[in-house]
Parts: C-alpha cells; sequence; structure tokens
C-alpha cells in the first residue's frame, strides 16, 4: 500500500512551472503547457516535431479547450512554439523553440538583484549567453553550441531517468493489478 501511494505522489504527478517564464508570458496556463510541450519533444520525441492531440493535453495540463487555444496562440506570437497541420486528416504537429525559451532568461531585467538572477532571486541564463559591443545581447554562435550540448546531456540524462522509473513504475503497478483481481 504504501508503494502505491508513493508512487501516485511521485514526480510524474507534479507540474513544473517556471516563475521566468510564467511572468513573462503573463500566463501561468501558458507556462505550464509549454513546460509540458518541452517534457514532450524532449523526452518522448528526441527532441523533433511531435503530434499531441488537443485532448489529451487538455486533460493533462487540467486546461479547457478555450484555454489550450489561447496559450497555444500565446506560444506561437511569442515565437516559443510552432504549429503545423500535417497528414490526413490534418493533425497539428508541434515544435518548441528551446532557443527562444533560453532568450527569455537572457532579457530578464532585474532591479536589486544579484547579477545572474532574475528578480525572485532564481538562476538566470543571462551570464551564460549575452556579449558586449555593438549586438548587446545577442549571442554568439559557440556560446549557444556550448548551452545546447549541456541541454541536450541533461535530457538524456533525465530521459533514462524517465524510462527507468515508467519501467519500476509498470512493475509496481502489475503487482497492484494482481492485488485489485483478488480483490474482486
Amino acid at each position: 500500500m504504501k508503494k502505491i501511494v508513493s508512487e501516485l505522489m511521485s514526480q510524474n504527478g507534479f507540474w513544473m512551472l517556471n516563475k521566468t517564464v510564467a511572468k513573462h508570458l503573463g500566463n501561468n496556463d501558458a507556462a505550464l503547457l509549454l513546460s509540458h510541450l518541452v517534457d514532450l519533444q524532449e523526452k518522448l520525441f528526441g527532441g523533433k516535431e511531435f503530434f499531441q492531440q488537443q485532448d489529451r493535453m487538455i486533460e493533462e495540463c487540467n486546461l479547457t479547450k478555450y484555454s489550450l487555444r489561447v496559450c497555444i496562440e500565446l506560444l506561437v506570437e511569442k515565437g516559443l512554439l510552432t504549429v503545423e497541420k500535417k497528414g490526413l486528416p490534418a493533425k497539428n504537429h508541434y515544435k518548441v523553440n528551446l532557443e527562444a525559451i533560453l532568450e527569455i532568461f537572457e532579457h530578464v531585467t532585474t532591479s536589486g538583484a544579484q547579477k545572474g538572477t532574475t528578480s525572485d532571486n532564481t538562476p538566470s541564463a543571462s551570464h551564460l549567453t549575452t556579449s558586449s559591443g555593438p549586438q548587446m545581447g545577442t549571442t554568439s554562435a559557440t556560446q549557444m553550441d556550448t548551452t545546447k550540448k549541456r541541454i541536450n546531456k541533461k535530457s538524456l540524462e533525465i530521459e533514462n531517468k524517465v524510462i527507468d522509473r515508467a519501467l519500476e513504475f509498470d512493475r509496481e503497478f502489475s503487482d497492484f493489478d494482481i492485488i485489485s483481481n483478488n480483490l474482486k
């Protein structure tokens, strides 16, 4: 029983919401959806464009159909998401723009916060990628490549952990099914 409750309350039962992204978007639902889409793209689809049914996104993010539409429009407008209709019947395929997300952190302006942190003292990526000179605020290709490599490495580590947890979860729930069937 303890294992079942533990698994139900594990990290799979929680949402991650970045405060800086939420403030930038001005919409917590959009920030939550973006976080969900990044997880799907990077952990399940290897960083590639992917298809996700709207009903599933509504269910997984606890959104209404209207709020999902508003969030997608906002993410597209901000350049954080690309939506393309493909196939027959036509289905939305999504691609999250990770570089645009990094730019949110680069352009965080703070008043009185330490360099390298946002106004709520959470780490920012600005100290990693900004350059000086006439193109202030732009990112050098080398710095961006280094950042991408670190993100890809971390994504692979996380993906392996998720797969391990999923297999463990699957084994434990198969035990739960056996117990459940015996109780009937």
